[in-house]
């Protein structure tokens, strides 16, 4: 398993893009959900910045790297999604 630097994990792309998509996913249910654009806000953040531009770490495999991934681009996502409501 190689692990990632923090160069990269600083990346502002990264970052920039998982709170921009969570605006996105905010933005398109309507204000009677209450917790749905939040909810989509995250997954679509976590799945744009996986999709775009990868994984912490390198290879396939699954490690610790990929749970603090999911909760970090999560939380970024749920707080672009937060900005919009």
């Amino acid at each position: 398993m190689n692990k990632y630097t923090w160069k990269e994990f600083t990346d502002p792309r990264r970052h920039l893009l998982a709170v921009s998509s969570g605006v996105i996913g905010g933005s398109l249910l309507n204000e009677k959900t209450k917790w749905g654009g939040y909810i989509l806000g995250a997954i679509l953040a976590i799945l744009i910045v996986k999709l775009f531009i990868g994984d912490l770490d390198k290879g396939f495999q699954f490690s610790v790297y990929d749970i603090f991934f999911l909760l970090i681009f999560g939380f970024e996502g749920f707080l672009g999604a937060w900005l919009v409501r």
